[in-house]
């Protein structure tokens, strides 16, 4: 049993050195010299992201541990990514041609259309071809809807069809730390540096943002967080990036360095099957697209009595098209309530530490997790949870509050740690049934990328 790991953690800042690591992997890869680079951090959520979908208010710190991309252009219409990963090396491909035809076939109706209109069919998504189950082709189509949606929105040139990325990522994979959001936002800011035209600024980078959540909708990735993006992209070095669908602002918290607190990753060593959380969490977005697109609203947080319209809305679609056209009332309910009161308390939460008021703030954390672990209703985030076991045993050394990294998708917990317990916590995590690590997240800086000069003479 482990108490901390240093091998996949680094407490010194990577980004140089996988800049060149990507660098040198890419020439030898590929026999070409990469055009751009760009790396983004590991982001994790303190509170608020599941009202994400829902309009609500996230609260992202930005982690240490980074992921570089390195690209470059190529004319045979493919795109092929090499990556190294803490949890090993992948690659893959896939052809343009492939790309657009599914891209194009996603704009059938999908989540989003109004109830009635093709709702057990969602609209078809990127997906693996011949080979759904192949991580390294799955890469492959996250890196080109990436490319896709860029393209789409004018953040990347159309002549670009074809391309050769190679991936550097000290990232872990499945601890709520968003590996995959982390490459994609890396690429992003790579492939922004090949337009000449690239003005690296507040409204370009929230474009961008943009650009990537659309991306994870059209490759599948459901449980991607907007927020994610937009704290790798517009967060701040060493503060709490609030987002705030509202208005679509982002606003940084100076976190106060005199609290002699810590944030501490308590993750598990077996890898955990998300797959029963990820339906639901299908469920939900698909709930939501439709209910917005029924009322006519961006969000249902701008809907007046939301909980209540929606949950009649639902019982109407029940009784005329019946109940496998909509979630269940009883579920609808729980998820509406839910998303309604997280809002509310990622609200409390900025408060508390705008006024460094940290005894509230902590004990907004406790009561998110509370109510995640008996209301929400998610696949494995329950009371039987392993990480709920954890954070009882936490609790027992003195740490103020735990709460779940992404409750349903790992058994990862985030624990906010007085530095003089911290030995004690990696004590608690080492002896767990269930064999955990922990790592102290040392504070990270928003991605950025560079162009590549041509070599001269």
């Amino acid at each position: 049993m482990k108490a901390t790991d240093r091998d996949a953690f680094s407490d010194s800042d990577q980004a140089e050195y996988l800049h060149e690591k990507a660098l040198t992997r890419h020439e030898e890869l590929w026999h070409t010299r990469a055009q751009a680079v760009g790396h983004a951090p590991a982001t994790y959520s303190l509170i608020g992201e599941h009202t994400d979908r829902f309009g609500g208010v996230v609260l992202m710190g930005l982690s240490h541990q980074r992921a570089a991309v390195a690209v470059s252009a190529r004319d045979d219409q493919l795109i092929a990514v090499d990556a190294t990963t803490p949890a090993g090396r992948l690659s893959g491909q896939v052809s343009w041609s492939a790309l657009t035809e599914v891209a194009r076939a996603s704009e059938s109706p999908h989540p989003g259309a109004p109830f009635g209109a093709d709702a057990e069919q969602p609209g078809p998504r990127v997906r693996a071809g011949d080979s759904p189950a192949d991580p390294g082709a799955e890469l492959a189509l996250e890196v080109s809807a990436v490319l896709w949606s860029m393209i789409h929105r004018q953040l990347a040139s159309r002549e670009l069809t074809g391309l050769s990325v190679t991936i550097a990522s000290e990232v872990p994979e499945g601890v709520g730390l968003g590996s995959g959001a982390a490459v994609t936002t890396a690429l992003a800011v790579g492939l922004a540096q090949l337009d000449p035209t690239f003005v690296d600024d507040p409204p370009t980078r929230t474009k961008i943002a943009e650009a990537l959540s659309a991306s994870s909708q059209l490759s599948g990735q459901h449980a991607t967080l907007r927020a994610r993006y937009f704290a790798a992209l517009r967060g701040q070095a060493g503060k709490l990036a609030v987002i705030d669908y509202a208005d679509n602002s982002v606003a940084m918290i100076e976190v106060p360095s005199s609290a002699n607190y810590q944030t501490v990753l308590a993750y598990p060593t077996r890898t955990y099957d998300a797959a029963a959380a990820l339906h639901v969490l299908h469920r939900q977005d698909d709930l939501i697209a439709r209910a917005e697109q029924s009322f006519s609203v961006p969000s249902l947080r701008q809907l007046p009595d939301a909980a209540v319209r929606v949950a009649q809305l639902v019982a109407a679609v029940h009784e005329v098209l019946g109940e496998d056209q909509a979630p269940g009332l009883k579920d609808t309910r729980a998820w509406l309530g839910f998303w309604d009161r997280e809002t509310r308390r990622a609200q409390q939460a900025a408060r508390a530490l705008r006024t460094q008021n940290w005894a509230e703030f902590l004990d907004v954390l406790n009561e998110s997790q509370a109510d995640i672990t008996a209301s929400y209703g998610l696949p494995g985030a329950g009371r039987d949870a392993p990480a709920a076991g954890l954070a009882k045993q936490l609790a027992a050394t003195g740490v103020r509050s735990v709460r779940c990294a992404a409750a349903g998708l790992t058994q990862a917990v985030l624990a906010v740690v007085s530095s003089p317990i911290l030995p004690a916590v990696g004590a608690a995590a080492g002896e767990h049934e269930q064999d955990y690590c922990t790592v102290a997240l040392s504070p990270g800086y928003p991605g950025a990328g560079r162009a590549i000069p041509t070599a001269t003479g």
